[in-house]
């Protein structure tokens, strides 16, 4: 986040509203410097941003801690409250030969301690002796098992990567209210007290951010008096059989089954409630989501959250968290979090659904989607476009876009998203904040559906033991069921939601439907139901007496936790790819689409006039069929994302890369005709070829590949010593760590060529404020440097036209070792990074040179990728003009043009502005006979001159340029 100042956050707040954003998240983040977390100085910052954002009639919302996971207060809470510190159980196994002794490491009682002689299946549980010692005293080998309960010492980002942090061990015990609401003391009663008369107005909530109880993989949470609990709930004592947990041994599955389940009730009542009931007692509302949120991983689901349902189930506003541009039907990162299935890109699905479903039956008005945070700095908002056509077709109604830094100054840039002020694209950003809007009010309508997909929490609970890792037991694993059956669905286009356990058993039955809030199910699947208590089983055959259908994929249910027989023989078992007709027989849809399952489709409003959305995800056009059933007309069309409104009639539907359309039935449009944007490719038309003028809104830039080097015993002012020179990419990597103790500062040096002298008049270097020493050219020291902004408002700009000349110059820098490689601040991403040093000016780069070379701009620019033109790395605008002609007012086709948006104009006149396809633009209102002046300007990204992305992931760099200029007459 940098060092705030008031008069940046007055701008960037400003730069916000004008784009059409009214609502932002206040997220204190590594990088901070000032004001200091949770201190006054961090208060009057954001005393001064709500009344800021109330002049301006914005909301504010308040991530709940630093960085993430919620529960570590910046650190303040642990020191404060060390009794409040997270606990895990973990597990020692050994072998002990005859004779030999086990010995405690710690000397503190055991849970429990259990051995098994060699050749046995049976545990036995023994105790130690008075020293904490065990001795083998049979006359074989045996395995022995230890539990202890050990405190979470673990460093989470939650505590580190300030200047005010100090690294914190442990994390709060979300199993324990009286924990939980001592965290808050450290948080949201702080900020109660510095904003009470903006709660509920101005300020509007609190985000939790990936809260979890689990330490480590091979480990099961824990909380004092747990077994206590358990012992009251069960009936019988949990230490007795904790090494059920390792190993699936018989009757262990009701003993996993017991423990998840009180394990889910804890999270969800000492976190999940009681935050909630805090936000509502102090006229706020609550949101967030939790972490691992995908079935695909449904082990560590468990582990850390318990059932996330019960968790959002109390949240005035569910929440899903949805990292990069990723959608079910386009994997942009495959990011190992989300698992390991096939097709990993269908897990989003179920993703979605848990949180969208949850505000379903819990009455809850919106939904929220954390998204696209860690995109990387060459991502265009067309992907966020596609991505939340599907987040809202499926009822996210709440972006919350991670994430619009304050600066991208430091290490920053390669780990939090694709946001940044200095982006090109960033004034065209209401067209996106417009978009959101009108998807946000559809998703808001409720989903028109008969058919539920039973979550199978019970067999997960009951099949899930601890795993040294992210590995699933084929037993119990439902996530490949799980998601083959969502995603059949979605291609089918049978609009569908999940149903939750405790959902259904709180529903009534009538008539064949199962009534739950706000819902009505003919239809229940069940994904791997192996596992089911008596009263879900008896629920499920009284709903299919009733005349309900119940369709069994994977494998029908067949036993309870406690082992006893169940009976669903007589419920048909099939394949994934017969479950649509199997529906379809059963239960009439609304509607039907035949496509090449590229299209997402939701019905979404009241039955007597409801919305159909339907948006193509793939790559190419698509011609789809539809067919309704008892749907009323007539049948208004809308794209999405455009004002104009026709008549839809017949049932072909066409729809181009990136374009989604709204039919709203029941309703009456002013206009047969479809606007230019809509149908198959305009008629044949004639390519513009040849050259265009252009203009630029920013002068080029050229990356060096430098030399790094060390001075010995800290002469930093000898260059000439250095007897090591390392080589550092052009996108700033080496391969050096080290800290600012082991060297406070390191010289930086590299060669570039001026070809001719045109070049040389305003050539300057651009570096990050702070960042540099000293800079020399050719032996000549450049002193003074001036405020600039190119990628951050923390640029600082050094004026090299005086100090260099044609031919071979050559330029040291003296630069200051971060602050954030310091072993005391650092988090977990890679420092082996220097921060961009960028030649800047008029000029351009010659291509196929081992070194940069600095020529002319060139007089016209080709269609094409303007990189090898001599723009690798310009991150600015450009404008293409030319004059043309025709006989009559023409329709210009832009054919995939490489920008991050669009923008036409016609003799000075604008036509339009685009952020995505298709990229049609009708000339008619300012045509006139004769030469007509045709501007195109292109918004380029930061992503070609800053091409790290989270985690310091190298990316492709994305080509900027016109492709095929189609006019159409």
């Amino acid at each position: 986040m940098g060092r705030l100042e008031k008069k940046e956050m007055l701008r960037q707040l400003q730069l916000m509203k004008d784009q059409g954003i009214d609502e932002f998240f206040i997220y204190p983040s590594m990088g901070l410097e000032y004001p200091h977390f949770l201190q006054e100085s961090w208060f009057d910052y954001v005393k001064f941003a709500i009344r800021e954002a109330k002049k301006r009639h914005m909301r504010v919302w308040i991530y709940d801690d630093l960085n993430w996971p919620s529960g570590t207060a910046g650190g303040y809470f642990l020191r404060k409250f060390p009794e409040y510190r997270m606990r895990a159980v973990t597990r020692t196994e050994t072998t002990l030969q005859p004779g030999e002794d086990f010995a405690l490491a710690l000397n503190f009682e055991p849970l429990s301690v259990f051995v098994r002689p060699e050749n046995q299946q049976n545990w036995e549980k023994v105790t130690l002796d008075s020293e904490n010692f065990y001795r083998n005293e049979r006359d074989c080998a045996v395995a022995l098992q230890c539990f202890e309960v050990q405190i979470f010492n673990y460093h989470t980002l939650g505590a580190r990567g300030t200047t005010t942090t100090w690294n914190q061990q442990g994390l709060c015990d979300l199993l324990n209210p009286d924990a939980v609401r001592a965290w808050m003391s450290c948080i949201h009663d702080l900020y109660y007290q510095h904003c009470a008369d903006e709660c509920g107005k101005t300020l509007r909530g609190f985000f939790f951010d990936e809260p979890h109880c689990m330490p480590n993989y091979g480990q099961l949470p824990w909380t004092p008096g747990l077994e206590t609990k358990f012992l009251e709930q069960y009936g019988y004592d949990i230490r007795e059989h904790l090494h059920e947990f390792f190993e699936d041994l018989p009757g262990s599955e009701k003993t996993r089954f017991d423990f998840w389940s009180l394990y889910s009730d804890l999270t969800s009542e000492s976190f999940g409630k009681t935050v909630a009931t805090w936000c509502t007692e102090h006229n706020l509302l609550s949101t967030g989501h939790c972490v691992y949120e995908e079935i695909t991983n449904q082990n560590l689901r468990l582990y850390w959250n318990g059932e996330i349902h019960g968790i959002l189930k109390h949240q005035h506003i569910p929440g899903m968290d949805l990292l990069t541009d990723n959608t079910p039907y386009h994997l942009g990162t495959a990011y190992h979090w989300y698992g390991k299935n096939a097709d990993m890109a269908r897990t989003f699905l179920f993703t979605a659904k848990q949180a969208c479903s949850t505000a379903r039956y819990s009455g809850a008005k919106r939904v929220l989607a954390e998204a696209m945070g860690v995109c990387n700095l060459n991502a265009p908002l067309q992907r966020e476009k596609l991505v939340f056509d599907w987040l809202a077709a499926s009822g996210v109604s709440m972006l919350n876009e991670n994430c619009m830094t304050y600066t991208i100054k430091g290490y920053s840039k390669r780990t939090i998203s694709n946001k940044a002020w200095s982006q090109p694209w960033f004034r065209l950003y209401h067209l996106f904040a417009d978009y959101v809007r009108e998807m946000s009010v559809f998703a808001s309508q409720t989903l028109l559906c008969n058919v539920a997909v039973l979550t199978p929490e019970v067999t997960i609970r009951a099949c899930t033991w601890i795993t040294p890792d992210r590995s699933i037991a084929a037993k119990g694993d439902v996530s490949e069921t799980m998601i083959a059956i969502l995603d059949h669905l979605m291609r089918n286009h049978i609009d569908s939601e999940l149903l939750f356990e405790d959902v259904f058993l709180a529903g009534s039955i009538q008539d064949g439907n199962i009534l739950v809030p706000n819902s009505s199910f003919r239809i229940v699947i069940l994904p791997k139901c192996v596992v089911l208590t008596e009263a879900l089983a008896n629920k499920l055959l009284e709903f299919a007496t009733s005349g309900g259908t119940i369709l069994c994929i994977g494998e029908r249910p067949n036993r309870t936790p406690e082992g006893g027989l169940l009976d669903f023989t007589r419920f048909p078992l099939i394949n994934v790819d017969q479950l649509a007709k199997a529906i379809n027989k059963a239960a009439a849809q609304l509607y039907s689409i035949t496509d090449n399952g590229e299209l997402f489709t939701a019905l979404r409003g009241c039955k007597d006039a409801p919305t159909l959305f339907i948006a193509n995800m793939g790559t190419s056009a698509t011609t789809a069929k539809l067919e309704t059933n008892c749907l009323p007309s007539p049948i208004c069309a809308k794209i999405v994302g455009e004002n104009t409104e026709w008549a839809f009639e017949g049932n072909s539907i066409h729809l181009e890369p990136e374009q989604s359309i709204f039919l709203h039935f029941g309703k009456s449009a002013g206009q047969s005709r479809a606007p230019i944007s809509y149908g198959p490719m305009l008629a044949q038309g004639s390519e513009l070829t040849g050259e265009w003028d252009y203009s630029l809104t920013l002068p080029n830039n050229a990356l060096c590949n430098f030399e790094l080097g060390l001075t010995p015993n800290d002469e930093i002012e000898h260059p000439e010593k250095i007897r090591l020179w390392l080589p550092v990419t052009y996108d700033g990597c080496h391969d050096l760590d080290f800290t600012p103790e082991e060297s406070p500062a390191y010289w930086l040096r590299t060669n570039f060529f001026i070809d001719e002298l045109s070049v040389i008049p305003n050539l300057s270097l651009i570096v990050e404020e702070d960042e540099c020493l000293k800079v020399f050219v050719n032996g000549t020291e450049i002193r003074e440097s001036f405020p600039y902004n190119l990628w951050t408002h923390e640029n600082r700009k050094y004026d090299l036209s005086g100090a260099v000349h044609v031919g071979k110059n050559q330029m040291m820098i003296l630069c200051k070792t971060s602050q954030w490689n310091s072993l005391d601040k650092r988090t977990i991403f890679p420092l082996n990074f220097i921060e961009p040093c960028v030649l800047h000016g008029n000029f351009a780069v010659k291509s196929g040179q081992p070194e940069i070379h600095l020529k002319p701009l060139p007089k016209n620019l080709s269609s094409g990728d303007v990189g090898p033109q001599g723009f690798p790395w310009y991150v600015g605008e450009i404008f293409y003009q030319r004059f043309i002609t025709a006989q009559k007012p023409p329709a210009l086709t832009l054919a995939s043009p490489n920008a991050g948006g669009v923008e036409v104009r016609c003799n000075d006149q604008l036509i339009d502005k685009k952020l995505w396809g298709p990229y049609r633009f009708d000339l008619s209102s300012a045509w006139r006979q004769g030469k007509n002046l045709l501007s195109i300007c292109l918004a380029g990204t930061l992503g070609n001159l800053l091409p790290r992305a989270y985690g310091c992931r190298k990316v492709r760099a994305m080509p900027l340029g016109l492709n095929s200029v189609i006019m159409h007459e």
